[in-house]
């Protein structure tokens, strides 16, 4: 637990190191997690992947953090949101890890844990609050079909809306109210889900960020992690939360 006296413990909760035998993969997931920890100085950070350690060692890691990184990575079971079985562009699915992150999500909220998702993240929040998903996309733009080969994400603009906490974090480093982002998604929220709401959209209507209505609790569609994106996006959300660590002692 944060004291005055101690660094604040980040965690980052990612599915799989090893989500795919291509190495490009692996490469790829090492990448997006060194971004997050160099956006993350002054924190002792942990790593947990939910598919080793399942619901209950995430939720032990959990119980030592201040705040926390769901990131990016597979599509979530369709199980979970009442999706079809099988659609196009269908990626392997990991239940143990969707179940672990599900949890870990609900208690963020549950506890007012300070919590920012990414991708899937976002999308796990959404469905923890009883939202669903487009199962495939049809708008261009937010895929990045060469990823694997040049691990450089698609490029595009968001809005952010005006009156979020999104917007308050991240308005300095807009323009006119938008920011430019990396992302790689055949995947978006449909139904927002309960308490949430939207925070930012692409310009062709996709929900690119949702917020909880109460709890520090924030999910963004793009990676600010990349490590070829602009990092003072990352590096202001990040910084959002430690100031909510801090406010957590002061109170």
């Amino acid at each position: 637990m944060l004291t005055k006296e101690s660094r604040p413990k980040l965690l980052i909760s990612g599915v799989t190191e090893f989500r795919s035998p291509d190495p490009r993969a692996i490469a790829l997931t090492r990448r997006l997690v060194g971004g997050i920890m160099s956006a993350a100085p002054g924190w002792d950070t942990e790593v947990s992947w939910a598919v080793n350690d399942g619901t209950d060692g995430t939720l032990e890691r959990f119980a030592r953090a201040d705040a926390v990184v769901v990131m990016g990575g597979p599509d979530v079971s369709p199980e979970y949101y009442g999706g079809s079985a099988h659609y196009p562009n269908e990626e392997p699915h990991f239940p143990v890890a969707d179940e672990a992150q599900l949890a870990l999500i609900n208690a963020a909220v549950a506890r007012n844990v300070p919590l920012v998702g990414i991708c899937r993240g976002m999308q796990l929040l959404n469905i923890s609050r009883g939202g669903t998903l487009v199962q495939d996309l049809d708008e261009p733009g937010h895929t990045s079909p060469q990823i694997m080969e040049d691990y450089r994400f698609s490029q595009h603009s968001v809005e952010l809306a005006r009156g979020s906490r999104l917007h308050s974090v991240l308005r300095s480093h807009a323009v006119r109210g938008e920011i430019l982002v990396h992302s790689a998604h055949h995947q978006a929220v449909d139904r927002v889900g309960e308490n949430l709401v939207v925070a930012a959209r692409a310009s062709d209507g996709v929900v690119e960020a949702v917020e909880h209505v109460s709890a520090p609790v924030v999910g963004v569609q793009w990676h600010p992690e990349d490590p070829y994106a602009d990092p003072t996006c990352l590096t202001m959300l990040i910084a959002q939360m430690r100031e909510r660590c801090s406010m957590r002692i002061a109170a």
